[in-house]
């Protein structure tokens, strides 16, 4: 039987649930999956599959920066299988592009791709943040990725896979709000304006475990 790994990162669920939708899809071809979200630590050995995929929600129209961490640490692919798919509110931006490349630049062989809607809330606009797309992922996308699945594990069998196009940019304001949001900014500017509110916090450690950038740290200060 055929192995397949899906690694995903989902902060609200709606991205494992479009994942859990892959893995039936995929089952349904006798294949074996196994879930693996990014944020829980120690990663599976993608030596032990016949397929990978990478599915990753949108955030200011690019992946978050701990799914390219994680695909820049996979060792190289040597013509391994994968496929990968996105979870958007607005527009998917280049996410869609810039998981394919690194991949195929890992040496892998895409045989597949997707991009379905997901809720998106977003702070940027809003100081109580806004919701885009609040009721997906829907029944149709659900069923759409169920479909995807099943596509994968025919592509994976027949070789018959065409590769798609690659997704236009977001538009020029987008894209502006993608500049100003880069890694290197937010790492070493944007991160030093936040802060606990230390009569509240009680040191549970939620947000650390929370955070998907691990960006929060206890100290003997809270």
């Amino acid at each position: 039987m055929k192995k397949a790994l899906i690694a995903y990162f989902s902060q609200g669920g709606t991205t494992r649930s479009i994942s859990e939708q892959i893995l039936k899809g995929l089952k349904d071809k006798k294949f074996r999956v196994d879930l693996y979200n990014i944020a829980d630590g120690q990663p599976p050995d993608i030596n032990d599959y016949d397929i990978i995929g990478i599915g990753s929600p949108v955030y200011i129209y690019r992946p978050p920066f701990n799914v390219l961490e994680y695909i820049k640490n996979l060792p190289e692919l040597d013509g391994l299988p994968f496929f990968t798919f996105v979870l958007y509110g607005t527009k998917p931006g280049k996410t869609g592009d810039l998981l394919r490349n690194s991949l195929s630049l890992k040496g892998g062989k895409e045989i597949g791709y997707a991009k379905f809607k997901g809720a998106d809330f977003y702070l940027g606009y809003l100081q109580r943040g806004f919701l885009f797309s609040p009721d997906n992922p829907n029944k149709g996308e659900l069923e759409n990725a169920h479909n995807f699945g099943q596509e994968i594990a025919n592509n994976f069998s027949n070789n018959t896979y065409i590769r798609s196009d690659m997704d236009s940019g977001p538009g020029i304001v987008y894209t502006i709000e993608n500049l100003i949001t880069k890694k290197t900014l937010v790492k070493y500017v944007y991160s030093y304006f936040f802060k606990a509110d230390m009569e509240k916090c009680n040191s549970c450690e939620i947000c650390i475990k929370e955070c998907p950038n691990n960006n929060i740290h206890l100290d003997k200060n809270g």
